[in-house]
């Protein structure tokens, strides 16, 4: 009974511990040669979310801001490819926050790689700094 007390207790210290430092793993964002990492939590970061109302970044806004990352990698490194040009003119077509940033912000009626390139760094603009 009393080395399943310790135990327990050495768990839930862990546990604890665990939650309050969350630890930070690197995952990684793929698409052809291009590549680009973020930060992913256990915890998502919840204590520092909660010790600060909300003014943290979690796991969903890390990956979204590493994929606009990679998306702009992409146009700054395309010479032509075709599976790069799908891809982004893909992803303005397929994200409403793109897509109307393309059409009515920059006054663009038709979509193509040249244009995406131009404005890549308005359509691909980070959501959070750090």
């Amino acid at each position: 009974m009393r080395n399943a007390l310790k135990i327990f207790g050495i768990i839930l210290i862990a546990g604890i511990l665990l939650f309050v430092f969350d630890p930070a793993f690197n995952r990684t964002e793929k698409f052809a040669d291009y590549s680009t990492e973020y930060e992913w939590r256990i915890f998502n970061n919840s204590y520092c979310n909660w010790k600060t109302n909300g003014h943290c970044a979690d796991n969903n806004l890390n990956k979204i801001n590493a994929e606009r990352k990679l998306w702009k990698t992409l146009a700054e490194n395309y010479s032509g490819e075709k599976n790069i040009k799908e891809q982004l003119e893909n992803v303005v077509l397929s994200h409403y926050q793109f897509h109307m940033t393309y059409t009515e912000h920059l006054k663009i009626a038709e979509i193509n790689i040249d244009s995406i390139i131009n404005h890549k760094d308005d359509l691909f603009e980070q959501l959070f700094i750090d």
